[in-house]
């Protein structure tokens, strides 16, 4: 029996949200299911509006300095 096989469905899950929790702890959204077009949508939205607040933190500090 492989460890993967040894790993009861509730340790599963417990990996499945640190892993989650890890990606967002460092910025960087969990990658899409393929299969799902939401799933898609939603990282393509992610991404969309972590740039845009990126760009509106740099401006702010822009604007702070002067």
């Amino acid at each position: 029996m492989s460890h993967s096989e040894s790993r009861s469905p509730a340790q599963d899950e417990a990996k499945t949200f640190t892993n989650i929790f890890l990606h967002i702890a460092v910025g960087r959204p969990v990658l899409p299911c393929q299969s799902l077009k939401e799933s898609v949508q939603v990282y393509r939205d992610h991404c969309r509006m972590a740039k845009e607040f990126h760009q509106v933190k740099t401006e702010i500090a822009l604007l702070e300095d002067r």
